[in-house]
């Protein structure tokens, strides 16, 4: 896709890797008009403004935790045709990531594409085929039919490393001001519905380590369950809304968040065999998911006491 190309790095937590990143954005072979960092409120670190500006950056704050209002301050900053959404914490495996990306926004109605993330070296056995199996190296094209037919296979369109068609987000609207972590799955949702796709590069790669952790996998299963529970159009966006039978038809059963996670623990399972104790892990993760969904499913009913305690951010729950 021609055009001028944005940068916008939200911030979530005051340690990350922005001055790495920058440096990995300076050698990319399409460059940057404009590269915006946007700190969600109270993860702006004093002693790094110098370099970040120095470094030709556009330092703005969102004045609050939630993750579509910090997407949309930099938005609002954003003045090119192309906008890449970076995670602070990705390490960029290659000098044309960002242009590969941008020659799959030339697919017709194309709205966002996304690479494969991998993890690092140091990455545990577990956490790498849980990794794998979200991001596999088949590319692939979704729009609503296919989404909505992919049956346990999750849909995982993240802002970890997205480039989005700037027109097409104008014209289907910024993200939702929510609380919850995932405000870009809403936006892409609009994007099925309305017509457009969005393109899976398995062969483009950027690495990130996707945190492990029991607690980790319980409050992301329970955020995940909540958002679909608040808005029923994401459920079959994300845990498809169909199966697959051995005839090859679809079955129209609603998937289950514990078919989702059950699916992936099998598939973990499977990869580990010659490691028990990872599988042991998988397995533990498994339920921590399970347990996660069946309180986000139910989360209206929960005292305020307890939602405080399932959450990471201040502000978590003052917005629903």
């Amino acid at each position: 896709m021609d055009g001028t190309l944005d940068v916008i790095i939200p911030v979530f937590k005051k340690k990350n890797h922005l001055k790495r990143l920058l440096k990995a954005l300076k050698k990319q072979t399409l460059k940057a008009s404009k590269i915006i960092i946007v700190y969600a409120e109270g993860t702006e670190v004093p002693e790094d403004k110098e370099y970040l500006t120095g470094a030709g950056a556009t330092l703005l704050s969102a004045g609050t935790s939630f993750t579509g209002e910090v997407y949309n301050t930099g938005l609002k900053e954003s003045t090119g045709d192309m906008i890449l959404f970076l995670d602070p914490d990705v390490f960029l495996t290659s000098e044309d990531m960002a242009e590969k990306l941008a020659e799959d926004l030339w697919k017709e109605r194309t709205a966002a594409a996304f690479c494969r993330l991998i993890p690092s070296k140091k990455t545990p056995a577990k956490q790498r085929a849980a990794q794998h199996y979200l991001y596999p190296e088949t590319s692939e094209v979704y729009d609503l039919k296919s989404v909505l037919a992919c049956g346990v296979r999750t849909f995982m369109h993240r802002n970890i490393v997205s480039l989005v068609n700037a027109r097409i987000l104008k014209e289907t609207g910024s993200y939702e001001m929510i609380c919850l972590s995932y405000a870009e799955y809403l936006w892409c949702a609009r994007v099925l519905y309305a017509g457009y796709s969005v393109y899976y590069d398995g062969q483009v790669k950027a690495g990130f380590d996707l945190s492990a952790g029991l607690f980790h996998d319980l409050k992301e299963s329970f955020e995940l369950a909540a958002l679909k529970a608040m808005y029923p159009q994401v459920l079959g966006l994300n845990a498809g809304m169909a199966l697959k039978t051995e005839e090859g038809t679809d079955s129209l059963l609603n998937v289950t968040e514990k078919d989702i996670y059950r699916a992936q623990y099998r598939y973990i399972k499977d990869s580990l065999r010659k490691k028990p104790g990872a599988s042991f892990g998988a397995g533990l993760s498994c339920r921590a998911k399970c347990l996660g969904a069946l309180l986000g499913r139910y989360y209206f009913r929960l005292p305020l006491s307890m939602n405080r305690k399932l959450c990471l951010h201040t502000e978590y729950w003052t917005g629903i």
